[in-house]
């Protein structure tokens, strides 16, 4: 989750803190105090959210190539990027070259890794290679 996104969390349950701090019978002084109270209680309750459920940015997409041409489409834990490239290479995968980007979280490495094999269909991609 980046900061724009727990930045909106938080203010959205803020924002909901200070509606249920609203009641019946108080005075006006009395309601301003309940809902700020409210507003940073469930502001905060929405940050520590963000943080508990929160991705680490640990995996990379790489791309196996051979003679120019790419044959392979693939994640791994950061890591583990090179016991993975030995277990292609060990496997008997043919290349002469690996291309990798920045770590990311998980679910985004392999929604993009389907992508990629989708639209490259490499040789050696048997899952998502229809």
């Amino acid at each position: 989750m980046n900061a724009i996104e727990k930045l909106f969390v938080t203010a959205a349950a803020a924002l909901v803190g200070h509606e249920i701090g609203k009641t019946k019978g108080e005075t006006e002084e009395e309601r301003k105090q309940n809902a700020a109270k409210n507003a940073l209680l469930f502001g905060g309750a929405g940050l520590l959210g963000c943080e508990l459920f929160a991705e680490n940015d640990d995996t990379v997409n790489y791309s196996l190539h051979h003679r120019g041409k790419k044959v392979y489409d693939g994640i791994a834990l950061e890591e583990r990027l090179d016991r993975r490239i030995s277990e292609h290479k060990y496997s008997g995968k043919i290349f002469d070259k690996v291309v990798f980007d920045d770590a990311k979280a998980r679910s985004i490495a392999l929604d993009l890794e389907e992508r990629m094999i989708r639209r490259n269909r490499c040789k050696y991609n048997k899952h998502h290679n229809c």
